[in-house]
């Protein structure tokens, strides 16, 4: 079996998630573990037994290896530079979320793209790779035309400084964000809050969105003052015309649908629905590779992503203007 190589630049956080997803192709390899920290990669490195990677300081040295991909797990700041960078180089590229700290930056990835079409771009949206999102979006038609979507985020864990530095707002509201937009389509306009509560080392530690679709609203929400007794509590609203999605992640993963029109009286107990086995990092680096081998498309593309940065970035504008903004399509 031809394995792809692949290299890991940040061996950090997230990175471990991502190296687990890895470790369950068997026509992968990690063959370059990259960070400017060399103890980081090293230490990483034996952790998981990844005797046959090399480490290594510099990102040109990920640009000149033989790796034809590479997964990005630094912090968001560095993002745009380095996706560009590997773009450029010949390398396909799965780059954690968001997408950039910026709008402009986040158009310079969207414009590395467009020069190099013939590259895969995936933003790690991970959300859309969970068992219950992947087991609610088998069975969404079911509910007709929809109208309304809600989901929140929270979590109390510290935190890295980059994520400091970008809040709530950005970090962790990026994940309600982007499944809003995957489930409902295109945001018209965005209203947003953001505040700091409890956490004077963040630059906000809650935020707001709300979205205006063509046809229904949607409310995200992402916290790290607010997760509560309950955790990181995420539950999952869709409603449409013929029914309604109800899930959640605990106690334990659960999706529920209820079937019938809104407004039409108490619902039925409901149905359960079945949640796929797997982990988010095993399906999400399944999804990519198969993106590269050209047997699907990115559920996560530059397209979508840049979607997402653009609903955050109207949303931001709106927390500054205190009135809604226009998204740009």
């Amino acid at each position: 079996m031809n394995k792809r190589m692949v290299a890991l630049v940040g061996t950090g956080g997230i990175a471990q998630a991502h190296i687990r997803g890895w470790l369950a192709h068997a026509d992968a390899e990690l063959a370059l573990l990259c960070d400017v920290r060399a103890e980081a990669a090293e230490e990483t490195r034996a952790r998981h037994g990844l005797d046959g990677a090399r480490a290594v300081t510099r990102l040109e040295d990920v640009l000149a290896s033989d790796c034809e991909l590479v997964d990005i797990c630094t912090p968001s700041a560095l993002h745009a530079a380095q996706v560009i960078a590997c773009l450029e180089a010949g390398k396909h590229v799965l780059c954690e979320k968001p997408m950039a700290d910026t709008l402009a930056e986040a158009e310079g990835i969207a414009a590395a793209c467009r020069a190099h079409p013939d590259r895969v771009y995936l933003c790690e949206h991970r959300y859309l790779f969970e068992p219950l999102v992947i087991a609610a979006r088998e069975v969404v038609s079911e509910l007709g035309p929809l109208h309304w979507f809600r989901q929140r985020s929270a979590h109390a864990l510290p935190l890295a400084p980059g994520i400091q530095a970008t809040g709530a707002f950005l970090d962790i509201g990026y994940h309600p964000l982007y499944t809003a937009l995957h489930f409902m389509g295109p945001a018209t306009t965005a209203f947003g809050l953001r505040q700091r509560f409890a956490r004077p080392d963040c630059a906000d530690d809650t935020g707001l969105i709300v979205l205006e679709h063509e046809r229904g609203g949607s409310i995200v929400e992402g916290s790290f003052s607010a997760a509560g007794p309950m955790g990181g509590t995420r539950p999952l609203e869709i409603y449409g015309e013929r029914g309604t999605l109800i899930g959640n992640w605990q106690p334990k993963p659960q999706l529920r649908f209820f079937p019938g029109a809104q407004g039409a009286g108490r619902p039925e107990p409901g149905v359960e629905v079945p949640i796929p086995n797997g982990a988010w990092p095993v399906n999400a680096t399944r999804h990519f590779l198969d993106c590269v081998a050209g047997t699907t498309l990115p559920l996560a593309g530059w397209p979508q992503a840049l979607a997402t940065m653009r609903a955050y970035d109207a949303a931001l504008r709106s927390t500054q203007s205190g009135q809604k903004v226009p998204v740009q399509l």
